[in-house]
């Protein structure tokens, strides 16, 4: 039992090769937005096409859950159908593999598959030693009410 072949990838977007630390850095939720513009241009879709999305977000800069849902907010999508990735180098392959069973199953119609890639910009929450300053503070300061126990 496998995918039928009833869905296709009608779009694509990607930044050129860059090196990463070089390369602009842009808040993910930019990035979001950028890649899914080229994409749907790509493939002649309007958002409004649109009613599936599959994100990588566990390294998202502006939230650790809830991504999809604050993607599709943010892009002013109306989703039936909305995944996380996190399965490293092969997320971009899954993303696609996932997108594929939901057109198939029924799910939604036309699915955006996003994996913003470069460097999200430093906060001004970061300290030097690149914590951020609250759990850098909340941490020195329950050390100091335990005495430095754990």
């Amino acid at each position: 039992m496998g995918l039928k072949g009833n869905a296709a990838i009608v779009g694509a977007a990607q930044y050129r090769p860059e090196k990463y630390a070089t390369a602009p850095r842009m808040f993910h939720l930019e990035q979001v937005a950028d890649l899914a513009g080229r994409a749907l241009a790509d493939a002649g879709l309007k958002a409004a096409d649109i009613d599936g999305l599959v994100v990588h977000g566990p390294q998202f800069h502006e939230a650790q859950v809830f991504v999809p849902a604050m993607a599709a907010e943010y892009l002013g999508l109306s989703l039936n159908f909305a995944e996380v990735v996190d399965l490293g180098g092969c997320s971009s392959v899954a993303a696609v593999w996932r997108a594929a069973m939901a057109v198939e199953l029924g799910l939604c119609q036309a699915v955006l598959c996003v994996i913003p890639a470069r460097m999200a910009p430093s906060g001004p929450m970061k300290t030097r030693a690149g914590w951020p300053a609250r759990c850098a503070s909340g941490a020195q300061h329950r050390l100091r009410r335990t005495g430095g126990r754990v």
